[in-house]
């Protein structure tokens, strides 16, 4: 997520690594970047970036600064879901707790997502080709709102970095027969979803398919805040190798995957995919920050980009809200 006004200073969410190999995708009405959309997110209040902490240097939670607007990137993978990351729908606040009289954090839904799909406001380009569409409610992994209401002293970098597997949520929009009695006008194109087409797959990532994960690249594709005059309004794409996926820190699997492909803040969310050379498409990951870490055979330090994997339990989460995929 990013602060839509003002930019925040000493921004340090996501990362370029070395040159910016990120490339303008010019065609976004086309499959797959047809479902990537733009997030222009608002809060009820002033809210809290729930990964400040791990992404910006220095900066203790008293030095960040709240704001009630934010954009991201997000993916249709029905007609009226779209999944992304839990930051990037949901805040935090200060409150006090009851029992010890102590400050907790409490988690802030966002009460309004307009949902932009194939958004690219670049001359000669229809800035809007599918019109914009409000948000009916937001939805976030019960698992990440458990893991942030906590003390703020127990919200380290060790406890927000093992957090980031949790790190998804969905906008729920209107059925398309209530959006045609909105004041907006609904697009005659047929826009369709990633999991509505027959060489688009959500497949938990495990056994085979993870070791196929270890010797492939990986696609990437959302709104930067940086890239235009108005942030997350252009979409960009880039690709690379994965690092590692199912790492392990203190002992602990996180179901995550590390790659380094270039990204920047507002391409939270950003669905991360393979291509097989027979044309398939495989959902496998959903963007959410980067952190630092050390091979434990080698000592060397690494910084990865990360992504919330595809895993059985993703999968029965989108279920128990009734999305099928």
């Amino acid at each position: 997520m990013i602060n839509l006004y003002p930019l925040p200073k000493r921004q340090n969410q996501e990362i370029i690594f070395n040159t910016d190999e990120r490339k303008r995708v010019k065609g976004a009405t086309k499959p797959p970047f047809r479902w990537i959309c733009s997030l222009e997110v608002e809060f009820p209040e002033p809210v809290i970036y729930p990964l400040g902490t791990l992404e910006t240097l220095g900066q203790n939670w008293s030095e960040l600064q709240p704001t009630k607007r934010g954009c991201g990137s997000g993916l249709l993978i029905t007609s009226k879901h779209v999944l992304t990351a839990a930051h990037v729908i949901a805040g935090l606040k200060l409150v006090r707790d009851s029992k010890t009289g102590k400050n907790k954090f409490q988690l802030v839904t966002a009460k309004k997502v307009v949902v932009t799909p194939a958004r690219n406001e670049y001359p000669g380009t229809n800035p809007k080709p599918f019109s914009s569409f409000s948000s009916y409610r937001v939805r976030i992994n019960p698992e990440f709102k458990m893991g942030m209401e906590l003390n703020i002293n127990a919200m380290t970098k060790k406890h927000i970095r093992n957090m980031l597997p949790h790190d998804f949520g969905v906008v729920e929009l209107l059925p398309q027969q209530e959006r045609k009695r909105l004041s907006f006008r609904a697009s005659d194109n047929l826009i369709g979803s990633w999991s509505r087409q027959p060489a688009n797959f959500i497949t938990p990532v495990e056994t085979t398919f993870h070791r196929q994960l270890q010797r492939t690249k990986i696609n990437i594709a959302g709104y930067p805040g940086e890239k235009s005059t108005v942030p997350c309004s252009t979409l960009w794409w880039s690709y690379d190798w994965v690092i590692k996926t199912f790492p392990k820190f203190n002992g602990r699997t996180l179901d995550l995957i590390l790659y380094q492909a270039d990204t920047s803040a507002g391409m939270s969310g950003s669905p991360v995919w393979i291509k097989c050379h027979n044309g398939k498409r495989f959902l496998i990951g959903i963007h959410s920050s980067f952190f630092k870490y050390s091979e434990k055979k080698t000592g060397q330090r690494t910084t990865a980009n990360v992504a919330a994997l595809i895993t059985r339990k993703l999968i029965s989460q989108l279920q128990t809200w009734g999305i099928s995929v």
